[in-house]
């Protein structure tokens, strides 16, 4: 594998109905893209999903093409077989963010 896959955990605190309770756990590898053939993507989106996780964080800025159409490709791969395995997907400046209002 080419990439590094790093995990955050993620405990959301949510209030319904004026109790506060904990959301669901999340972990969220980081997926480090660097322009890898499509088998090495696909592998390691199934790779991460074989360990019970339904979701990853796509650090794409490493990418040689990035948001170039050689990304774009890269990203509809990734897309495509985190669909296949019912997967969320989440950029990791979204995650940075997300993070950083709720603390």
């Amino acid at each position: 594998m080419n990439s590094v896959v790093i995990c955050v955990t993620i405990n959301l605190k949510t209030k319904a109905g004026g109790h506060t309770r904990m959301a669901e756990n999340h972990i969220f590898p980081f997926l480090w893209m660097r322009g890898e053939a499509e088998e090495i993507l696909r592998e390691e989106i199934g790779k991460i999903a074989e360990c019970g996780i339904k979701a990853v964080c796509v650090e794409a800025r490493p990418h040689d093409d990035f948001c170039g159409d050689g990304w774009w490709h890269d990203m509809d791969i990734v897309i495509d077989e985190a669909k296949k395995r019912d997967m969320k997907i989440l950029p990791i400046r979204v995650l940075c963010t997300r993070l950083h209002l709720r603390s």
